[in-house]
């Protein structure tokens, strides 16, 4: 796992985030990882979920935003930090000392990214696979 502590600066004003990147060899590693980072609502919305892949999808987001707002927050208890999904499926967290800051995720192919900001300066990431012949032509 990475984890990077970053400062957004617009003028005079300083504003810290923190990135996250999550591989899904630290899934296999932890065997009880559901139960250490999820909150109850959270392992209910898990358990739900019928198909491998998108169980580790969800893990994979999951650990990768908890561990970016953790480390924003100073919250060391993951399950203290709850993200629910809104109406459009944006993840909203929820935290006694959240106040305004967000959380936007990516998951692909055993790799999860996050960015955890301050909410009145909108952000996402997206994380996506490309193809060797996509590649040459990007590049």
């Amino acid at each position: 796992m990475n984890l990077q502590a970053l400062t957004l600066r617009h003028g005079d004003e300083e504003r810290p985030v923190t990135f996250a990147v999550v591989g899904k060899i630290e899934l296999q590693a932890v065997a009880a990882l559901p139960q250490s980072m999820l909150g109850e609502a959270e392992l209910a919305g898990f358990a739900a979920l019928r198909f491998p892949l998108k169980r580790q999808g969800f893990l994979l987001g999951r650990l990768a935003a908890k561990r970016a707002l953790g480390a924003l927050l100073a919250e060391p208890d993951l399950r203290r930090i709850e993200i629910r999904s809104g109406v459009f499926g944006q993840p909203l967290v929820r935290h006694p000392r959240a106040g305004r800051i967000e959380v936007t995720l990516s998951h692909s192919h055993g790799l999860a990214v996050a960015l955890a900001y301050p909410g009145e300066l909108p952000m996402g990431v997206d994380l996506e696979t490309v193809s060797a012949a996509a590649a040459a032509t990007i590049l």
